[in-house]
């Protein structure tokens, strides 16, 4: 059981009255119309409570809380595995875990200093950090030098860092006990994994943060450019929900951070740019505590590497289970919708419209139902996908008619709803925009930031040909293979729907309709998928013989969630105007959502009257 899972454990099982109670005893706290005093700042008249919900104590003055891990830490003066054994222990919980072992283990024994720290306190006094602060990290001295003591999650000493105590004229200014740095972070044993974790880049930021009143923070060992901890911790990192990164406000910092965020194991990952100062130190040592906290406070979700913005793109129950619908009523009669955890083969020949139905189908109808979408499209311009995107999701009464060079009439989308529709896909929408980098590896792992980060539901691959599955040519088959199996594992471990184009061969006759045994590659791709989809449009010929009232067939060959398949495909019409396919003028008049919240449609075009 990891340790995140005992929290949760505990968290469930711990009596609400017996923390309130046994907190309260050893705090003295003295309540009134179910108030005290804080306890956690100096005030007059009582603003903090018990809140029996989340069984911790929190004051509406300070804003501060205080459950039990904080108070076997702060008060019983524990590391957080210890107080997480402690309360099970004392509280008589029944968790079956095993003892808690740690990857981290000293190379060698790690120095153990006893001097007083007087030396030190003055140099750290000029830096605002109080002797409380250096006591709770167990800050030591060594020959007016600063000794950090690195110690594991356990708590056990594994490491030593020194830095001078004052302004260094010649020589380091901070080193590593010979022997003794495994890159593991400073303070990592005293955080509270149940909170955001703050990791910064020397360990006096982190000492200023906990200064200001924020405890669970850390440092990494040796600068903004070393990144060997990220995969020495990578383990306990995973343990955190959040972290957020505030390193120098310099060069390297920011690089640092840049490079370092999107490999943070954790749902949410932050960043702090902070102009005040250059450091946090400086930031308590120019302002207070308060401005530090406030700058913590604006902490955002990091870049994700190979995602463009797109405001910076130019001009088992089926019947219960979680599904995106395709949007096409009749064709949602037959498969249900798009059920997550599965993957999707789309294929037709050239020209049948395949480009369309992702643009409908796989794009403007999960993003309208909430599901937010990434498209890789090794064919189109990121500019092209989204002019024929906006296309199909404009509405008409937003289309203005124009004439190009030529004379011929066209239609196309406003300038007030291209801004409409830009706005509305913001953070909804993600495009792939590393063209030189197309590796099965590289979108796999943007894919994974994504659906960690961004919570992305639904992802669009156009097409397997243009992804290099990074294989020699006698080998495509069973790389072909291999990806789709990692594309199902992704949706599963997700809960996802992934939508992937693969061409079909071509055909042996005129007027040939695609079947799922056309699907170019192996056959694997079609037998490892939970659905297959084929788009068809008929010929003026097709349509004669076949007496087929409309342009095109939307076919479905496989339906493994159900069972169920429609090989003669449900008809559809096409509207080259709206660039839409429908069966029922509610398809095509639907509108994708972009144009709520807005009180009315401007219209653009000379007014009549």
């Amino acid at each position: 059981m990891e340790i995140k899972e005992v929290i949760d454990e505990i968290k469930s099982n711990i009596s609400s009255e017996e923390v309130k109670g046994n907190i309260s005893r050893d705090l003295a706290l003295n309540f009134k119309n179910n108030k005290c005093l804080c306890f956690l700042h100096d005030e007059k008249h009582p603003s903090m409570s018990f809140d029996n919900k989340n069984k911790r104590f929190k004051c509406f003055s300070c804003g501060k809380t205080y459950d039990i891990f904080d108070h076997y830490q702060q008060y019983k003066h524990m590391n957080f595995i210890q107080a997480i054994e402690s309360i099970i222990k004392d509280y008589s919980l029944y968790i079956d875990y095993e003892p808690f072992k740690s990857e981290r283990r000293a190379i060698k024994k790690a120095t153990e200093y006893n001097q007083n720290i007087n030396a030190i306190l003055p140099y750290l006094e000029l830096r605002k950090i109080s002797k409380d602060t250096a006591k709770y990290v167990g800050l030591k001295s060594h020959d007016n030098n600063i000794v950090f003591e690195y110690r594991n999650e356990l708590g056990e000493h594994i490491a030593n860092k020194y830095r001078k105590a004052g302004k260094a004229t010649k020589g380091c200014k901070m080193w590593f006990e010979a022997g003794t740095n495994i890159n593991t972070l400073f303070n990592m044993d005293k955080v509270d994994m149940t909170k955001p974790l703050v990791i910064t880049e020397g360990e006096l930021d982190c000492l200023a943060l906990i200064e200001s009143g924020y405890k669970n923070s850390v440092s990494v060992p040796t600068g903004a450019n070393s990144y060997e901890w990220v995969e020495v911790n990578y383990s306990w990192l995973e343990q955190f929900k959040e972290v957020i990164l505030w390193f120098d406000n310099d060069k390297a910092g920011i690089e640092g951070m840049s490079v370092i965020a999107p490999r943070i194991p954790a749902d949410i990952v932050k960043t702090v740019n902070s102009n005040k100062a250059k450091d946090i130190n400086e930031i308590l040592y120019k302002f207070d505590k308060q401005t530090v906290l406030k700058e913590l406070k604006k902490a955002k979700e990091a870049d994700i590497e190979n995602i463009e913005d797109i405001g910076n793109i130019p001009d088992f129950d089926i019947n219960e289970a979680e599904k995106i619908r395709t949007g096409i009523k009749e064709f949602d009669k037959v498969m249900h919708g798009f059920v997550l955890g599965s993957v999707n083969v789309l294929t037709g020949y050239n020209g049948a419209g395949k480009s369309t139905i992702i643009n409908q189908m796989c794009i403007a109808e999960p993003i309208s139902q909430g599901f937010k979408t990434f498209i890789f499209s090794g064919e189109l311009t990121r500019p092209n996908l989204i002019y024929w995107l906006t296309q199909t999701m404009v509405i008409k009464d937003q289309m203005i008619s124009l004439k190009n060079k030529e004379g011929r009439e066209y239609s196309k989308a406003s300038d007030k709803a291209k801004e409409m529709i830009r706005n509305y896909l913001n953070d909804k929408l993600f495009i792939y925009s590393n063209d030189f980098d197309t590796s099965k590896t590289t979108i796999l792992e943007t894919m994974n930031k994504l659906a960690k980060r961004k919570n992305v539901k639904c992802f669009v691959l156009d097409n397997l040909m243009t992804i290099d599955l990074e294989c020699k040519e006698s080998e495509e088959l069973n790389a072909q293979k291999q990806f789709i199996r990692d594309l199902k594992k992704f949706a599963i471990k997700y809960n996802a729907v992934i939508h992937i184009v693969a061409h079909p061969r071509k055909p042996n006759e005129k007027n040939a309709i695609v079947t799922k045994y056309d699907v170019c590659g192996s056959g694997d791709i079609t037998n490892l998928s939970d659905y297959v989809i084929a788009m068809h449009r008929y010929t003026d010929e097709q349509k004669e013989k076949g007496k087929h009232d409309f342009d095109g067939a939307l076919m479905l060959f496989k339906n493994r969630p159900t069972g169920k398949i429609c090989e003669k495909g449900i008809g559809l019409y096409f509207s080259q105007k709206r660039k839409r396919f429908y069966r029922q003028d509610s398809d095509l008049n639907k509108d994708y959502g972009y144009t709520k919240g807005y009180e009315f449609i401007e219209v653009e075009g000379e007014c009549p009257f």
